[in-house]
């Protein structure tokens, strides 16, 4: 059985003592500390949840610009083909017409030159018709 005599008393002394010492200068200051240390784990989590935000708003805006430039150069690409397609076209029209002058200019060369020749042959022809009238008939005519 317990005793109540005087060292009890003593030792509860003691006891409550030490809980109080321990409490005001151990407890306290730890658990402070690890509040503290929540405190922080939360306040950097918080950061690391609005960094991981702007980050993610960066990559979508960053995202959307790569899109908004591609297509830009989708644009003045095709404006450059375009532009290209119809500077050829129009060399090509330029070189057909070109191509149909120098055509007529050979064309109407031709003809001068068959002119020519034909009123050569005419005239070589009536100097032979001649030539061997006047040997057939033995006199000019």
């Amino acid at each position: 059985m317990i005793e109540l005599n005087y060292w009890f008393f003593v030792q509860l002394f003691n006891f409550l003592a030490l809980l109080i010492f321990l409490n005001y200068f151990l407890f306290k200051p730890v658990l402070s500390l690890l509040q503290e240390r929540t405190r922080m784990i939360s306040d950097r989590l918080e950061e690391a949840r609005e960094t991981q935000r702007k980050s993610e708003e960066a990559m979508a805006k960053l995202n959307h610009e790569i899109t908004t430039a591609k297509e830009r150069g989708r644009h003045i690409f095709l404006g450059i083909q375009r532009e290209s397609f119809n500077e050829q076209r129009g060399m090509l029209e330029k070189a057909k017409g070109k191509a149909a002058e120098t055509i007529e200019k050979a064309k109407g060369e031709i003809r001068e030159d068959t002119e020519k020749a034909r009123v050569l042959l005419k005239e070589e022809a009536y100097h032979l018709s001649s030539e061997i009238t006047k040997k057939i008939l033995g006199r000019e005519i």
